[in-house]
This record gives C-alpha cells, sequence and structure tokens, in this order.
C-alpha cells in the first residue's frame, strides 16, 4: 500500500501550535538552529523545519508540519508551470489535457528515508524546541527509486495493453496503470521540491500521468457488450444488465438473436440472457409463479464464459398476471444487487492476467 497520503489537515492543525515562545519571544541563549536553521544547516544540503510545543512530541510534530510546508512551497515552485498532453480527439476525447502537479499530497515525513530530528532545546520556560531535518540527497534518492520502480510497472502494463487491445484484460491494464502513475506523479512532485536537479533527470516514457488515463478512457471507449435476452418481452431484465454495464463504464449494445455469434453482434464480448416465468399450481387464494433467470457472458473469440449468472424463485399474487409483474420486478432487483458485484469482481480480478 502507498505511503503517499494527504497532509494538508495535519499542517493546518498543527501550524496553529508553532511560536516561538508562549510569550512570543525567545531567551538569548536559543540555539542558533531555532532562529536561524538555515545557517546553521545549509538549505542546498537540507530542508530544516523548527517545531515547537508543550512536550517533546508535539514539538516534533509541529516541526514535521513545518516541515511539510516547506516542501509544499517548493512543490509549488517547482510544478507551477503548468504541462499539456495532446490527446488525439479521434474517439471523441478533448485534444487537451491539462495536467499540473500535484502538491496537497505528500509522504508521511517521518516515515521518509533522510528525515530525521536533528536538535532539541527545551527552553526556561518549559517549551520544548525542535529541528526535524530533510536530506535533499538522500530523500531524493529514496524518491527516484520509487520513481523508477512504478515507472516500470506502469510501462509493463501498457506493453500489456497493446498487445491485448479491445479486451477486458487490456482496460484492466490500463486502468492499473493510470492509479500507478497518478501515484507516481506524487513522488515525482515530491522529488521536484526536495532535490530539483535530480527531479530534471527523471522522464517516464509514459509521459505522465494524464497521458495514461487517456490511453485508459481510449481503451474503454472500444470495448462493448452484446446483448440478448430471451422472455424479456418489454426490455426490463436487458435494461437492468445495460445498467450494471454502464456504472462499470462499458457500453452494451442490442442483439438481435440469443447465440454468442447471433445477428447483429459485433462486440468482442456478449451477454447471453434466458429469462423464464411459468405458473404454479400452488392451491389456495392466490395465484403463483416460478421465474428462472441465466446469463452468461462470454468472450465471443475465445469461446471462454466469463461471469455465469443465475436467479430463480417465486412470486404470488391474485392473478398471475400480477404474480409475473412481481417476479419481474424481482429480477431487475436481483441484477442490480447481485451481478453488479460479480461483474465487478471479474474485471478487478483481471489484473493478475498481465502479470502484475
Amino acid at each position: 500500500m502507498s505511503k503517499i497520503v494527504a497532509i494538508t489537515g495535519i499542517c493546518a492543525a498543527l501550524m496553529c501550535c508553532f511560536s516561538c515562545s508562549s510569550s512570543g519571544t525567545l531567551s538569548k541563549n536559543a540555539p542558533r538552529w531555532v532562529t536561524s536553521p538555515d545557517e546553521v544547516y545549509p538549505a542546498s544540503l537540507y530542508l530544516n523545519g523548527v517545531g515547537s510545543g508543550s512536550d517533546r512530541r508535539s514539538a516534533e510534530n509541529d516541526a514535521v508540519a513545518v516541515l511539510a510546508r516547506s516542501i509544499r512551497q517548493q512543490i509549488t515552485a517547482a510544478t507551477s508551470a503548468s504541462e499539456t498532453f495532446a490527446g488525439s480527439n479521434d474517439t471523441g476525447f478533448d485534444t487537451w489535457y491539462d495536467y499540473t502537479g500535484s502538491v496537497d499530497t505528500l509522504s508521511v515525513i517521518k516515515d521518509i528515508p533522510g528525515v530525521g530530528f536533528k536538535e532539541v532545546w527545551v527552553a526556561g520556560n518549559g517549551t520544548v524546541y525542535v529541528l526535524a531535518q530533510l536530506n535533499r540527497e538522500e530523500t531524493g534518492q529514496y524518491c527516484r527509486s520509487q520513481i523508477e520502480a512504478l515507472s516500470s510497472v506502469v510501462e509493463s502494463e501498457i506493453v500489456y495493453a497493446s498487445g491485448h487491445s479491445g479486451t477486458f484484460e487490456a482496460l484492466s491494464a490500463l486502468k492499473y496503470a493510470a492509479d500507478i502513475a497518478t501515484e507516481n506523479q506524487e513522488y515525482m512532485d515530491m522529488l521536484a521540491g526536495i532535490n530539483p536537479g535530480m527531479y530534471r533527470l527523471v522522464s517516464p516514457d509514459y509521459v505522465n500521468s494524464a497521458a495514461v488515463a487517456v490511453l485508459a478512457a481510449r481503451e474503454q471507449e472500444k470495448i462493448s457488450v452484446g446483448v440478448a435476452v430471451s422472455g424479456d418481452s418489454d426490455g426490463r431484465i436487458a435494461a437492468a444488465f445495460s445498467r450494471v454495464f454502464a456504472d462499470a463504464g462499458i457500453k452494451t449494445v442490442p442483439v438481435v438473436s440469443g447465440l454468442s455469434t447471433g445477428t447483429g453482434n459485433t462486440s468482442r464480448y456478449m451477454l447471453d440472457v434466458s429469462v423464464r416465468v411459468t405458473e404454479l399450481d400452488m392451491g389456495g387464494q392466490y395465484d403463483y409463479v416460478r421465474y428462472v433467470l441465466t446469463a452468461a457472458l462470454t468472450d465471443t473469440v475465445t469461446g471462454e464464459q466469463l461471469v455465469p449468472y443465475t436467479e430463480n424463485g417465486r412470486e404470488a399474487h391474485i392473478s398471475v398476471a400480477e404474480a409475473a409483474q412481481r417476479s419481474y420486478r424481482t429480477m431487475e432487483q436481483a441484477v442490480a444487487k447481485n451481478y453488479s458485484p460479480l461483474l465487478e469482481s471479474y474485471l478487478s480480478g483481471l489484473r493478475n492476467k498481465s502479470g502484475s
């Protein structure tokens, strides 16, 4: 799991604690690092943050908050120029994608190599002062190693997707790559603020996270699922399945035949659905029907059945027609409740096929 987390709230909560002392002034015997840390530890080599508090823990938290703010300010300066990515509009996407470095999220400072508490001093009034310090070279090397490792994952997923274009596997790989590229961008932003010289040496082949997101969006446009439902005269069950796929960002296309190679199907994937509602002779004052819903999502190229699904049960009412209507309502609700997580589980499980 990534160490990258938002600390804006932490900074806002802790920065209000930062003060020179409870009286607003420091005694004359305060160490030089308290008043002028960059003169003691040169800013070319270190990022320094002095914090204070009633005890050491609160002083350390305050120092970390000051250090984080300093990093964020330097990131803002280093990434203030907005970059743009030229995207193709062949599939209807906007031509230009605005990209600006993320400056609101950072690693948990205490967990980054090269960060430590260098100095501690207790003033006469009991206020504790702590110097939190970041070694630009050591932390920069850590960020760079993370960037290189994550870049390798992104580029591997892109290569895999290019060899499986038009498939769920390719889409899954690119969505995963986009997530990793976003995480990687946070490390790149941090490197820009900590060690600009090292940052200028980093240039991922995939360009940036926005470029990967565009690749994923284009891949999604290539995929559609043909849907054929038998026994669904008013189209309610077909609509229920289509809504589930739409929620997953996947287009559906009505197909005339229920066969996976049926008339009108030009999609790589086919969803064949069968609905049967039959009257049951149960006796008594109510009429009963039994419903059976089966669905099979199939890859028409490989013939593999991807997501099998079945629902069955019975409904009762004062007439067979009303009982049948109830059964259709029940099936609609079941598709939304039960088929949706099955599809989601299948799609999320595809990442393993790309070797991630």
